[in-house]
């Protein structure tokens, strides 16, 4: 997610009018996700998503890709 932070910044911008630099740290990350999933397709993080799939086959791989996911929401 990381990777894909300058987008996620700037999308909530553009979309939410939520600056995230500064609401970040107040965010459920329930709502985080909500707000991420619900962010148009043709917005930027989308877009980098698509051009950027990686199919997890190993459900242990997947469990560990969500939890670093979550742990650097807020960071």
């Amino acid at each position: 997610m990381a990777k894909f932070w300058l987008y996620i910044e700037s999308d909530f911008q553009r979309e939410y009018n939520i600056n995230l630099a500064q609401e970040v740290d107040n965010m459920t990350s329930r709502r985080f996700f909500t707000l991420l999933f619900g962010l148009s397709s043709t917005s930027m993080y989308w877009l980098a998503m698509q051009n950027n799939k990686q199919d997890i086959n190993d459900p242990e791989t997947a469990e560990r890709t969500l939890i670093r996911a979550f742990k650097s929401v807020g960071k």
